[in-house]
């Protein structure tokens, strides 16, 4: 306890794309920050050299982040093998584990009823709803705190918060992952600019650089008068393509 707040160590690892059961391990003891062979070795001694450094460190969890690389299509690893690795690493460890990812990530459970009855029940965390007015906020909100970043810097806006917002949920419905992408983009295309008032026009040219979340039929940054019946369409088109619905 330090100043009142518990401290617990946790380690935060990426699960590799296109991963393999010698890559799992090796992301955790790089995490860790721990040197290790990475040639002439084999999946069962890089695990060992897992667990013992995570005992070593006193580590009390493991963040996978995107975990559900592991069961995207192509991936290298059969989903019940994947499933075994993280209910070994609970065998020897007995350190919590959280895995984060989008919901194809419950075929890791679906296949493997010893991981599934060890768990948790697992944490659903939907987009921002459109429909509803506190979600419509909150996602406003999160806009407003990305355009202050501009605001500081010095640019200023042609069109009101409510227009940008609404035409930011079109191109990342409910996302603030996407929502983030986006204003990252603008930021990358404005470097060297001096500031000046930013269009829909600038926005629509950063939209335009990336992979939209929305309806393919009611496209972002094109008009200012945006429908809350778009709005929903977006929010459903996210839904579905995220196996959400």
């Amino acid at each position: 306890v330090t100043n009142g707040s518990r401290e617990v160590p946790v380690v935060v690892a990426d699960a590799p794309g296109s991963t393999t059961l010698l890559l799992l391990p090796m992301s955790v003891l790089e995490a860790l920050q721990v040197p290790f062979r990475r040639t002439n070795t084999s999946a069962g001694k890089l695990a060992m050299d897992m667990h013992t450094q995570l005992n070593v460190a006193g580590t009390k969890g493991i963040v996978f982040d995107e975990a559900s690389q592991l069961v995207e299509p192509g991936t290298r690893v059969e989903p019940f093998a994947a499933s075994e690795w993280f209910k070994q690493t609970d065998n020897k460890t007995g350190i919590a584990q959280v895995l984060i990812g989008v919901p194809r990530l419950t075929r890791l459970m679906d296949v493997n009823v010893q991981l599934r009855m060890r768990s948790y029940k697992k944490i659903v965390w939907r987009p921002y709803d459109a429909s509803v007015d506190t979600d419509r906020d909150n996602y406003m909100a999160s806009v407003n705190t990305f355009l202050g970043i501009f605001v500081r810097a010095g640019w200023t806006f042609a069109s009101p918060l409510e227009v940008i917002s609404a035409n930011c949920y079109l191109q990342a419905p409910g996302l603030v992952g996407a929502l983030s992408d986006l204003l990252k983009e603008l930021a990358r295309q404005l470097d060297g600019q001096q500031p000046r008032e930013l269009t829909l026009g600038d926005f629509r040219a950063a939209a335009s650089e990336l992979e939209s979340s929305g309806h393919p039929d009611h496209p972002a940054f094109v008009k200012e008068n945006v429908t809350l019946v778009e709005l929903t369409k977006a929010y459903q088109h996210t839904l579905t393509a995220n196996a959400m619905t």
